[in-house]
């Protein structure tokens, strides 16, 4: 038997078997193997027997046992032949081992996928100020607006963590304490977090401090050494579902000093990203930040996820409130480095104004954005209802909706989706809550109608135009702030509790 070794990012590693699987002492040798890859750091091992010729019962045994053996790492089998499944079959071992079709659908299951990215370091971008989506972000950093029961910055290293990634990067600046507390009070088993704070406390008040984000991965070198292999850096207020593991093995492939993951968007929209030009390899031939409208014939826009080569912090050495998009890659082109796009399919859904979040609050309810279920229980189709919201028997519900922990939802109300309504909220009997998102800790009073606006004690937006340029916020009528104990809320939620 002979077997070839073939590297899968850092991390993972495909044996390929040749020949006839018939002797134990073979797979010895496959053991050593496994045990050498360990020793390598690889987390992983695929054995891939398209290329088994053929095999034996105690060929086929000693491999199952083998597999099934508790390892350092785990080791997983793909593409066997109809003889070898025979082999299974007649020695009732079919359901002893699990097998895959080929390399790529072991890399998506689940146990194996978080094997993939367990060594890279990667920093979350999130000390912004967020002001196009003022005045959401007046009072809670954006990263960590609340997205149907969990903040986007949750979200965000959720997917990381899907990956296996264990080392995770923040730089908490606007409102940074916000970002600290939650974490502390949320602490993540599988992931480390570390902050390199751009803001500190001044007579017990916390300042912003921001460095700009080339600058932030300057400092985190020239501090803490944090990058000495490949990197990955994205931005703290989108949610994506994209195939980091692929991207990875596309900039070593490559030898990119940067590979930037793009995607295309429509033409009326180029001047909101920065926009880029490729060849027919998807080397990046020029880009340009925010474009005026009519100035790019690109629609390949940068969605601030990218992976860095180490080689490009020498190019730093110097640089202070710099900007990645605006400063660090023209550095690195004008020094001719070699810059990718990454453009295989993701789902990136941004989050840059008031009008941008209740879209992407749609599109999570709607079951749209892969991998981002709201929180707490789906009552009735696409309804998801925090367990500890009190909804009475006699609320009018309809539509797509996301009731979050502690909300109260009195007999008369009615509320027609999309709707979100936030932590604490409390909506009152003979009031309309429809196409809208009521902020938490909101009271809409009996006789209010909210259509078609983000809410809040202290403002309101109307959705349609909140796209960050200035809008009218003036408080809604019928609007306040919720209270421990709110007019008829006391009534409501002793029928609610009867319902439950």
């Amino acid at each position: 038997m002979v077997f070839e070794i073939e590297a899968r990012g850092d991390c993972v590693a495909v044996i390929k078997v040749f020949g006839p699987l018939v002797h134990t002492d073979s797979l010895a040798a496959l053991e050593r193997i496994i045990f050498r890859l360990q020793q390598q750091g690889k987390r992983l091992v695929i054995l891939d027997c398209a290329k088994v010729s053929r095999v034996s019962i105690s060929g086929i045994t000693s491999l199952v046992e083998m597999v099934s053996r508790p390892h350092a790492i785990p080791a997983a089998l793909c593409s066997l032949s109809n003889s070898i499944i025979r082999r299974l079959v007649a020695g009732n071992l079919e359901h002893s081992i699990q097998h895959f079709d080929d390399v790529q659908h072991v890399l998506k299951a689940p146990q194996f996928r978080a094997c993939q990215l367990a060594d890279l370091r990667v920093l979350v971008l999130c000390a912004g100020r967020g002001a196009r989506l003022a005045p959401l972000s007046d009072e809670v950093p954006k990263p960590m607006l609340d997205m149907l029961g969990k903040p986007v910055l949750a979200r965000i290293l959720d997917h990381l963590e899907s990956f296996g990634i264990r080392e995770v990067f923040l730089n908490p600046g606007h409102l940074g304490p916000q970002i600290h507390s939650y974490f502390a009070k949320n602490s993540r088993p599988f992931q480390s977090v570390f902050y390199l704070n751009e803001g500190n406390y001044w007579n017990g008040i916390w300042k912003p401090g921001p460095l700009g984000s080339a600058s932030t991965i300057r400092k985190l070198q020239a501090d803490h050494n944090a990058f000495n292999s490949d990197f990955l850096v994205v931005c703290g207020d989108a949610l994506i579902d994209i195939d980091l593991a692929d991207m990875l093995a596309q900039h070593q492939r490559t030898d990119a000093d940067v590979t930037i993951a793009t995607l295309s968007v429509p033409s009326d929209k180029t001047h909101k990203y920065g926009m880029i030009d490729v060849d027919v390899n998807g080397r990046i031939l020029r880009f340009k930040e925010k474009p005026a409208r009519g100035t790019i014939d690109s629609t390949l826009a940068n969605t601030g996820i990218y992976i860095f080569n180490p080689r490009v912090l020498s190019l730093m050495q110097e640089m202070h409130d710099q900007d990645i998009g605006a400063d660090l890659l023209p550095r690195i082109m004008d020094a001719g480095g070699a810059m990718h796009a990454y453009s295989q399919g993701f789902s990136w859904t941004d989050i840059g104004c008031a009008k941008d979040y209740f879209a992407a609050a749609v599109s999570v309810l709607g079951g749209h954005v892969p991998n981002a279920t709201p929180e707490g229980v789906l009552r009735n189709p696409l309804q998801w209802v925090d367990k500890d919201a009190i909804i009475s028997r006699r609320a009018k519900i309809s539509g797509p909706c996301y009731i979050g922990p502690g909300a109260k939802i009195s007999a008369g109300a009615k509320i027609e989706g999309p709707a979100v309504i936030g932590r604490g909220a409390i909506i009152s009997g003979r009031s309309i809550v429809r196409n809208s998102m009521v902020m938490p800790n909101t009271h809409v009073q009996k006789g209010a109608i909210i259509d078609g606006q983000i809410t809040h004690p202290n403002w309101s937006v109307a959705i349609q135009f909140a796209d960050g340029s200035p809008q009218n916020m003036d408080p809604l009528e019928y609007v306040g702030e919720a209270r421990t104990t709110a007019p008829d809320a006391g009534r409501d939620q002793t029928q609610a509790a009867k319902a439950q």
